[in-house]
């Protein structure tokens, strides 16, 4: 004996659905259409990019949130109504990821470098601590500014990695 399961899938939201939609009521049914279709597959987008999950529900709410006042832009588009979505999320991520990559103090960076080496360590704090040039730390670590340069960079990769 076979069980045959059937999944039904909602239908893909139109713009013509949209638009609809939009007619009759006062732009909240569409962007509650517009969540039960597409919130899981875009929620999972973001959570590629942001993987705390708290940060990525902010980012899907922020979304929809913004959505009663960019229906037109989302109907006059060019792309389907998942791919323009998809497109508001992205921008949402990489704002995120910004204003994380801007708000990670001094104290929180040396925490990041605590596994490099101290040469890393030194290079670093010694520029964006203490603000000296690379010549300074050169000639401080008796090296080469393009080693200085070297290490900066290492020591800034490091950090780039832990913050996305």
């Amino acid at each position: 004996m076979f069980i045959k399961e059937v999944l039904i899938l909602p239908e893909i939201v139109t713009k013509n659905t949209l638009k609809q939609t939009l007619r009759k009521g006062d732009g909240k049914e569409a962007v509650a259409l517009l969540y039960a279709r597409y919130g899981p597959m875009l929620y999972g987008y973001i959570l590629k990019f942001v993987p705390a999950q708290k940060d990525a529900e902010k980012i899907l709410v922020n979304l929809f949130a913004k959505l009663p006042g960019q229906m037109e832009e989302a109907c006059s588009s060019p792309l389907s109504i998942y791919s323009w979505l998809q497109g508001r999320a992205r921008e949402l991520v990489l704002i995120h990821n910004h204003v994380r990559h801007e708000n990670a103090t001094f104290t929180e960076c040396m925490a990041m470098l605590a596994d490099a080496p101290a040469i890393l360590q030194e290079t670093f704090m010694e520029i964006y601590l203490k603000g000296r040039s690379r010549t300074e730390v050169a000639a401080m670590q008796q090296t080469t500014e393009a080693e200085v340069a070297k290490n900066l960079f290492a020591a800034l990769s490091i950090i780039r990695k832990k913050l996305s």
